[in-house]
């Protein structure tokens, strides 16, 4: 049970942050177990060397599934992405049937047949390890997306798809031009030859207006990216008054109105000028 919730968050928070349905999500935890199998109970592996390997190889699966299959259909209809998805999930059934066979297969654990003690009642081995597992994993994921550059920007975008344009700019490879708002075609040459380029975070301040009503005052910016376009934004964590035109920001991200933001702030330069 704890692992379904851990795992359900995480899935939604993942559609949130992406609009992709992945529908073969299941089986590909499924191929996971098949491959640990095959390291640890056919191969003879010993089960903490064969668990890393099988998980290193689902990542890697996954990551191929997502670079070569599912980012060539971003932007379709939803419905496309769904009867993707849900076709990738009987190929990956019907592969696992072929290797594997049809029949139950059981993984051999440190942890079978033996049981603990705990307050005076016997619990399974095997079950003390899956609850022991799943608020490990919880905890690993909660300080991902609490503590890392890249799990806070999926809690941004998860919860304000703009944040998303911050962390992402549209390139055309026919001219070279950012485009921001992202859209299908190139705003300077109409070309659809695009990707995506990762932004550095990075930005001067464009024009600033610091207003004083309510119970704190607050900055709104525009703000340029070194890849050229221009956000309006807040500027956050520094002396109001000191801010200036052309004035060098970092993109942050604070808690506003229940939930994360992307912000920015002043960055120190050389000369000790912020």
């Amino acid at each position: 049970m704890h692992l379904r919730a851990c795992r359900i968050g995480l899935h939604t928070l993942i559609y949130k942050a992406t609009e992709v349905v992945n529908f073969a999500q299941g089986e590909l935890l499924m191929l996971g177990a098949f491959v640990a199998y095959t390291f640890i109970g056919f191969w003879g592996w010993q089960y903490w060397a064969g668990l890393v390997a099988s998980m290193v190889v689902v990542a890697f699966l996954g990551f191929m599934i997502d670079a070569v299959i599912l980012r060539r259909v971003l932007g379709q209809p939803q419905f496309a992405i769904v009867m993707l998805t849900i076709g990738l999930g009987f190929i990956f059934r019907a592969v696992a049937t072929m290797i594997w066979g049809a029949n139950s297969l059981v993984l051999p654990t440190p942890f079978f047949g033996q049981s603990l003690s705990l307050f005076g009642i016997s619990v399974p081995a095997n079950t003390m390890a899956m609850v022991v597992g799943a608020l490990l994993l919880c905890t690993l994921l909660s300080l991902f997306f609490g503590a890392t550059r890249i799990g806070i920007a999926m809690q941004a975008t998860a919860q304000n798809q703009l944040a998303a344009y911050y962390m992402g700019i549209r390139v055309c490879g026919d001219c070279g031009s950012a485009n921001y708002y992202p859209r299908p075609h190139c705003a300077e040459c109409f070309g659809t030859n695009q990707s995506w380029k990762e932004c550095s975070g990075f930005g001067h301040i464009y024009a600033v207006s610091v207003t004083r009503r309510g119970a704190e005052p607050y900055a709104i910016a525009f703000v340029t990216l070194e890849e050229g376009p221009r956000l309006l934004t807040n500027i956050v964590d520094c002396d109001l008054d000191a801010l200036r035109i052309d004035q060098k920001v970092q993109l942050t991200f604070r808690e506003l109105s229940g939930g994360l933001a992307p912000c920015f702030t002043p960055v120190e330069e050389q000369g000790g000028k912020s």
